[in-house]
């Protein structure tokens, strides 16, 4: 089932993981990406992204409660249970890898998940 993104009251922010309960993947797998090795984080290369944030499974948890999944050229999901807000940012930037974009487009998703 389909929501366009413009409908907050009836979407399902947690569906691309659940299923709106179904689930495609188990909920202790949702729950494990929280608790990523804040030791590798943080003698990675990417440490000053989220400086309390911790890696798993490909996953960058925040520090603050959100976590993403990053790819090259601009390439994001953002997820906010907090505020209830999943971000899918499709992008072709020239650079595979951008600080200043990433910085950007984290400060983005803060803003729509806080006042969506």
């Amino acid at each position: 089932d389909w929501v366009p993104s413009t409908n907050r009251r009836e979407a399902y922010p947690r569906a691309p993981f659940r299923g709106k309960g179904k689930g495609i993947v188990s909920q202790s797998w949702v729950a494990d990406l929280w608790c990523g090795s804040r030791d590798t984080w943080v003698r990675g290369d990417q440490a000053e992204l989220f400086p309390n944030g911790s890696y798993r499974s490909f996953w960058y948890e925040s520090g603050k409660g959100e976590i993403a999944a990053i790819g090259i050229h601009g390439q994001w999901i953002w997820v906010d249970p907090a505020n209830e807000t999943t971000i899918i940012l499709q992008s072709a930037q020239d650079d595979p890898v951008s600080r200043p974009m990433g910085f950007a487009a984290m400060k983005m998703f803060r803003s729509v998940a806080r006042h969506g």
